[in-house]
């Protein structure tokens, strides 16, 4: 509970000497209406209750009014009536809507009247809440509040986010206002700007951000509002909400299922710290994060992943800082390229804290825009990613760790974390799978010509290394994502090494495989088993083709001897792997295998067919020729 905040509101309620206003001053969601009506408002009701029920000078009954829409003052001054006399909640119990009350026929001109008749405002307080809201000319409404203020010594709490007060107002006729700030026979006294070296830039074509800034400064959003507040408001409380309280009471909603409960207990902590982080202390995006996490959390649990303790809080990190990003109006992240994981930052800048770096997956994204995503692509995204990040699991004190942030390192640092992951390397202390992204921050390093022959044999370690991981136990992700243009090419050019390494040892170890699938009489349904397993899948990514690895005039043989279901699993497998908008770049190398098969089975003899098996070749056919045109 907010305790200083509602002590000093009861200081101001009983102070006689004090003749103004006072503004409790919040961001959007912060719980600012939560603080009034769930804890200020039932605490001022429970002192009248203490000191007898009729309200008094200093014990002031709270009447609490919502200005969020209203385009009337009648509609404001009716609400108080309302409240006041009792005839609200009366209405309110015998089936009307609030909105319904507040569009009642009564003769708004005698309520000022009616309420000097029947009672003394004086033993009230005025709560007027989401001023910036209102559909008012935001002086009007701050000038019929200050009536109550100045003329009748009335106690009045406003509640707001200052920074929004008067943008309705200031957007009306805003194309207008663009208009009237491009005169050239007009000289808007635009402050001087510069460039790099101190000249004087021509505002005689003003440019875009120009022009808003003479919106801004000639029309002014808050001018006439401090004017106007400087009379009225005569305190401002900032209220910042006490988080670790009130995420245990919203924690609380999700009793009704343990374990989800217990999850959010133990990550508060994630929570909490990734709130400030981006500070963000908007209420109704934790909300929004406790709700839609949940079906996510199911799903995942439902899952079979290995150190699911880990993976939970990089999951939930990766879905806590995907909603605040969303929410703040950031764009999401680029999955191009088949990647289904990254490690990334929201922002243009590289160089940032690595706090602000986590592990994003594709999954994530998915569920987020579709509340949907299959458990299968969970399992088979998880164990690549621990596959390639086994260290990060391990150990995170060896040498790699220590240069992911090179930037905030002197030279004899960086000189002694190279040679130290020489050696590491070279003791088999990183799987394979994390080898790209050592060489991201080589390249990054290469880019500022620091120990190039140093990083270059780096680079030939894990070539060889990579020659001799013959089981294919790690997933090696090549696409990694990289800002900045010079350490891409960089990148590039290096990562080309590991890839040929990969190739020619990868070609060896799935030729077996696949001639030995081609044989068999069920060959159709196992290539496609084959090709669901994560590894083998991205395998012919990797390599950048799939019939060009087969042997088609097998694959035309099996067409023609086989039956229906292996000839329709055969084309399950051409969807899922020609499935990407740039299939072009990926497989172009499939062209001549494509074109063989399309001719070879155009030449078998389809009259000896049945209908069934004729109408499955047609359709393989089809989408063979639709594939083959996109490349």
């Amino acid at each position: 509970m907010n305790l200083d905040l509602i002590e000093e509101i009861k200081k101001y309620i009983v102070n006689d000497r004090i003749n103004y206003a006072v503004l409790i001053d919040g961001d959007w969601g912060s719980g600012k209406t939560h603080f009034v009506k769930e804890e200020l408002i039932p605490k001022l009701n429970d002192d009248i209750k203490s000191n007898g029920k009729k309200p008094s000078l200093k014990f002031k009954k709270p009447i609490y009014i919502s200005l969020y829409g209203v385009d009337s003052l009648d509609i404001i001054s009716a609400n108080i009536y309302l409240q006041i006399t009792g005839k609200y909640s009366k209405m309110l119990s015998i089936g009307f809507s609030a909105a319904k009350i507040l569009k009642l026929d009564l003769d708004y001109s005698e309520v000022f009247g009616k309420l000097n008749e029947k009672c003394d405002l004086k033993n009230y307080l005025l709560i007027f809440d989401d001023l910036e809201r209102v559909n008012l000319d935001i002086n009007v409404c701050l000038a019929y509040i200050n009536s109550f203020v100045e003329h009748n010594g009335i106690k009045v709490v406003i509640i707001a986010n200052e920074n929004e007060i008067g943008k309705i107002d200031f957007d009306k006729n805003y194309e207008l206002k663009l208009i009237s700030t491009m005169q050239s026979s007009i000289n808007y006294e635009d402050p001087e700007n510069k460039d790099f070296f101190g000249n004087k830039i021509d505002n005689t074509t003003p440019t875009i951000s120009t022009v808003k800034e003479r919106v801004n400064r000639l029309y002014e959003i808050n001018y006439n509002y401090r004017i106007i507040k400087e009379k009225l408001i005569g305190k401002t409380y900032k209220y910042n909400p006490n988080l670790d309280t009130i995420i245990d009471r919203l924690i609380d909603i999700y009793k009704y299922d343990k374990d989800y409960f217990m999850f959010l207990k133990e990550h508060k902590k994630i929570l909490i710290n990734e709130t400030n982080l981006y500070t963000c202390s908007n209420l109704r995006t934790i909300k929004c994060i406790f709700e839609d996490f949940y079906e996510l959390f199911l799903k995942i649990n439902e899952a079979k992943l290995k150190l699911k303790k880990e993976m939970y809080s990089k999951i939930y990190i990766n879905f806590i800082i995907d909603i605040i990003n969303i929410k703040a109006g950031n764009k999401m992240l680029n999955w191009s390229g088949g990647i289904k994981y990254q490690t990334t930052c929201f922002g243009d800048d590289e160089h940032q804290s690595m706090l602000m770096y986590f592990v994003a997956f594709k999954f994530v994204d998915d569920y987020i825009l579709n509340k949907d995503v299959d458990i299968k692509e969970i399992e088979s995204t998880i164990d690549e990613y621990i596959n390639s990040n086994e260290t990060d699991f391990e150990n995170t004190d060896n040498a790699f760790s220590k240069l992911k942030i090179y930037w905030e390192l002197d030279d004899d640092k960086l000189h002694e974390l190279l040679n130290s992951l020489k050696d590491e390397l070279s003791n088999d202390l990183y799987t394979c799978g994390v080898f790209p992204k050592i060489i991201v921050t080589l390249s990054a390093l290469q880019n500022l010509n620091f120990e190039t022959k140093l990083i270059d044999e780096i680079i030939t370690i894990m070539e060889d290394k990579i020659d001799k991981n013959l089981d294919r136990k790690y997933y090696i992700n090549y696409e990694q994502i990289i800002r900045d243009e010079k350490v891409l090419n960089t990148y590039n050019k290096n990562i080309e090494r590991l890839k040929i390494a990969s190739k020619n040892k990868n070609i060896n170890i799935n030729k077996d495989s696949l001639d030995n699938i081609l044989t068999d009489d069920d060959w159709g349904i196992k290539l496609y088993n084959y090709i669901r397993e994560s590894e083998n899948y991205n395998y012919f990514f990797n390599v950048k083709g799939f019939l060009s690895k087969l042997n088609i005039e097998r694959i035309i043989s099996n067409i023609d001897k086989s039956n229906n279901k292996n000839i329709y699993y055969f084309k399950y497998c051409i969807d899922r792997i020609y499935n990407n908008g740039n299939m072009k770049e990926y497989y172009d190398s499939d062209k001549e295998s494509f074109e063989e098969l399309i001719n070879g089975i155009n030449k078998l003899e389809k009259d000896k067919y049945g209908v069934t098996k004729k109408e499955a070749i047609n359709y393989l056919l089809s989408i063979l020729s639709e594939k083959f045109e996109l490349l």
